[in-house]
């Protein structure tokens, strides 16, 4: 029989309601499968009004007690849905993520998943339990909580697909999907029901919100098929995995993120800044201009040394297959014919992203996806 992974945001979480829901759901997938892991998100606002708390008490909180904090959110989750799912008459048991061997750096509030061991998450399918674990959490080597950064619920349900050998991890969440644009920016965005993992990667990486770039990352290394998919709905979601067919081989989505930062550094990248901050865009040009990244604002000091050359929003086209001179052309021309200045270009394999004033992007982003995706 098969092994699946689910994991479920917090929106689907967000009510005793929509656990129950989940509770429904999930028993129906157990209905056909053996082995069933399932990952929750705290429910709705819960982090946030948790991070409120600790400000109310500390202005500037440890971020060791923050992971100690942060964690009851998803804990929480983890315990009603066990309970839902009792009512539902299936055995279930709920797990944190140290008691699942998620094994952590020691960086409280961005940790990154070493291993997982998974003795205990083992153990209960081999006695018929559906395990729920709390995502977003681990434990480091010297046995401190820590937490795994925003999003990080997709990264546990990833990391533990891959090494529980799983057939496919899904992802639930309140939208059909990875689609074409943000479709609080575009309302005619459309679902895109096939992804290789290295576009995924690239459209999570520049500003595709429904999968964090880590777990894409995840699954691209190590070859773990992914479904994002509605938790309100049986649409089929958007499948991502190897050699992926789609229709169309032109452009995929348009994507926008920010506020970001261009940093030029003639270096090498900082060592320290690498292994923590998340690089959404590069060029070197040549030794003599020296190496230019674009970051997350809030990720901009990381980076030690290097001076900065713009900020703004990063919006970006990207495609199916490679990226050509003449796609990137017409682009441009699109954004001239807008009066939207590009203050910085980046090119990549599959991908061409501007950088252009936070105020232009919501029109370029509405032009890019008329242009390229609806008239094609």
């Amino acid at each position: 029989m098969t092994l699946i992974v689910q994991k479920y945001g917090g929106s689907s979480v967000g009510s005793p309601e929509r656990i129950c829901s989940v509770a429904a759901r999930v028993a129906r997938t157990r209905a056909g499968l053996k082995d069933l892991v399932v990952v929750v998100s705290a429910m709705g606002e819960t982090t946030d009004q948790l991070i409120e708390l600790a400000r109310a008490v500390h202005s500037d909180p440890p971020q060791r007690e923050m992971d100690m904090l942060l964690t009851a959110g998803e804990r929480i989750s983890m315990a009603l849905l066990a309970m839902a799912l009792r009512r539902e008459n299936i055995e279930a048991i709920s797990f944190t993520g140290s008691q699942s061997g998620i094994i952590t750096d020691s960086s409280h509030g961005r940790a990154r998943i070493l291993e997982v061991r998974g003795e205990r998450i083992r153990q209960e399918l081999a006695r018929g339990r559906v395990v729920i674990v709390a995502g977003f959490q681990g434990v480091s080597r010297d046995r401190e909580i820590t937490t795994l950064g925003r999003g990080g619920s997709d990264t546990t349900a990833v990391a533990l697909a891959a090494s529980l050998g799983a057939e496919r991890c899904e992802i639930y969440t309140d939208v059909p999907g990875i689609l074409s644009a943000d479709p609080h920016t575009v309302p005619s965005a459309r679902p895109l029901p096939r992804l290789s993992p290295r576009v995924a990667l690239t459209l999570t990486t520049l500003g595709a919100g429904v999968l964090v770039p880590r777990a894409a990352a995840l699954g691209f290394k190590l070859h773990m098929p992914i479904v994002v998919r509605s938790s309100w709905d049986e649409s089929p979601g958007t499948r991502i995995e190897e050699d992926s067919k789609v229709e169309n081989e032109g452009v995929a989505a348009v994507t926008s993120t920010g506020p970001v930062v261009v940093l030029e550094q003639s270096e090498q990248l900082d060592p320290a800044g690498r292994g923590t901050c998340t690089i959404l865009a590069l060029s070197q040009d040549s030794p003599q201009s020296g190496t230019r990244v674009v970051v997350a604002e809030e990720d901009a000091d990381l980076l030690q040394g290097a001076s900065e050359v713009a900020r703004g929003f990063l919006v970006s086209l990207v495609t199916h297959g490679l990226m050509t001179a003449s796609l990137a052309a017409r682009a441009r021309e699109v954004a001239h014919t807008l009066q939207t200045p590009i203050l910085a270009a980046f090119g990549g394999p599959c991908s061409y992203s501007a950088l252009v004033p936070k105020e232009k992007a919501a029109a370029l982003v509405q032009s890019w996806h008329k242009e390229f995706i609806e008239q094609s």
